[in-house]
């Protein structure tokens, strides 16, 4: 995203999207298996039983409404971004 830093006034008042690739949590969770070794497994609650405010809002919108991400084009718009996809993260993190 060093160009947007670059020149922020040729950015101002867009929205860019950041997304490197769109796992479903259990993708993730067969990665993180492979990865690691042992079962790991994706699950989710009711987003009203969450405490915070701020986490319930986000929850809430993610089990609604979520992201939407043309993550083709807009790697293809910032080609020069280092994308990592979520099993690249895994192998090289974990």
């Amino acid at each position: 995203m060093t160009e947007i830093f670059a020149d922020p006034l040729k950015h101002r008042g867009r929205r860019i999207d950041i997304a490197s690739d769109a796992p479903t949590p259990r993708q993730m969770a067969q990665q993180l298996t492979h990865t690691l070794g042992h079962p790991v497994r994706a699950y989710s609650l009711d987003p009203g039983r969450i405490a915070s405010p701020d986490m319930r809002a986000m929850f809430e919108f993610l089990t609604t409404t979520g992201y939407s991400v043309d993550i083709t084009s807009l790697h293809r718009r910032y080609p020069a971004v280092g994308w990592q996809t979520f099993t690249e993260w895994v192998t090289e993190t974990l």
